[in-house]
């Protein structure tokens, strides 16, 4: 009789990995953080860009947004809120395929819960900077501050010799670099439901999607397992 390689998905050990992941009431209860989590970041990062700040102001709040949310599910779910950081953690396998697609889940439903609890406060859009940049670029600038930020999550999260206790801190100073940086020619995202979520609450411009999605992708995906090999 034929075995199927480890790993195969027809492979029972990977299979009833994957159910135990997904049936877990610990993976449901770190999920549920990062709905929460993820909820409260996209109300405030809402608030920010409907606030019109200039740029400083604008990466000095969008950093201390994800510092702080992050200490709230730090010790449940790792705080990730961001499925470019999840993906990073799957491929690393730092985090199991089921319980990284519930994660997934709960932070897109968070982000369009949060987008639209901000637009019926506010009852407006978030205001948008008109965007100049090429596509490629958009996606090369946004893969490259997720690639400093996944780097900056992997030193002090999950390398043994790290300090995960300032983790949120760490990364949070890492968007807020990344945003003064990027402000103008990207918007400043470096998360694909930061840009999408506001954009599914209010019909917004969908055009250059594939760039905002790819980029921190990409980033995420490069960054975990070069971390681990070096």
């Amino acid at each position: 009789k034929m075995s199927m390689p480890e790993g195969h998905p027809y492979d029972r050990s990977w299979t009833s990995e994957f159910h135990r992941d997904v049936t877990n009431r610990t993976t449901y209860r770190a999920a549920t953080a990062e709905f929460f989590g993820t909820a409260l970041l996209l109300f405030f990062v809402c608030l920010l860009r409907y606030a019109g700040l200039d740029v400083f102001s604008f990466a000095l709040g969008y950093g201390s947004v994800v510092s702080a949310t992050g200490y709230f599910a730090h010790i449940i779910s790792g705080s990730h809120f961001n499925p470019a950081i999840t993906l990073a953690y799957i491929v690393t396998k730092n985090v199991r395929l089921g319980r990284g697609l519930l994660y997934m889940l709960a932070q897109i439903t968070g982000g369009c819960v949060g987008s639209a609890i901000v637009l019926h406060v506010v009852e407006s859009c978030p205001t948008m900077i008109k965007i100049a940049t090429q596509g490629w670029v958009v996606m090369l600038l946004e893969a490259t501050v997720v690639f400093l930020v996944v780097l900056t999550i992997f030193a002090t999260a999950i390398d043994p010799q790290g300090h995960p206790t300032i983790t949120p801190l760490a990364s949070g100073i890492a968007i807020a670099a990344g945003t003064m940086i990027c402000f103008t020619k990207t918007g400043a995202f470096f998360n694909p439901v930061v840009f999408m979520a506001p954009n599914v609450a209010c019909g917004g411009s969908w055009s250059m999607v594939w760039a905002y999605v790819c980029g921190p992708f990409i980033g995420a995906v490069l960054a975990g397992p070069l971390y681990q090999v070096v």
